[in-house]
């Protein structure tokens, strides 16, 4: 990541070159390191995805709730979809869906698997 982001303008070309490829630019474990507000803002990207530790107490912790609300907010106003990880609880599932997270990622959903146990 600190090679990807550290210079914004070779990063932005390169996202470009990646889209002619026909390619989805995500954001991932943001809020940490280096996928930051101003990542957030300046690059052009499809997905964000908020990182688990935002996610864990959301149904419980109020600053967390503004955490996210805030990404949620931003992401929209650049018509990013936004994911959620470490989706575990029903609780943390509600909230989110409320703040107006896009996807949800974490055991709730599915736990990892192999292909051949997979069933639609």
């Amino acid at each position: 990541e600190e090679q990807v982001f550290s210079d914004i303008e070779i990063s932005m070309y390169n996202i470009q070159q990646l889209r002619n490829f026909g390619c989805s630019i995500a954001i991932d474990d943001f809020g940490t390191g280096y996928a930051n507000y101003e990542r957030l803002k300046n690059l052009q990207a499809d997905i964000v995805k908020i990182d688990g530790c935002f996610v864990r107490d959301i149904a419980t912790d109020p600053l967390d709730v503004i955490m996210v609300k805030s990404i949620i907010e931003m992401a929209k106003a650049k018509n990013m979809k936004v994911v959620a990880e470490y989706v575990e609880t029903q609780e943390q599932r509600t909230r989110l869906l409320q703040l107006g997270v896009d996807y949800l990622q974490g055991y709730l959903i599915g736990k990892p698997q192999p292909l051949s146990e997979l069933r639609v």
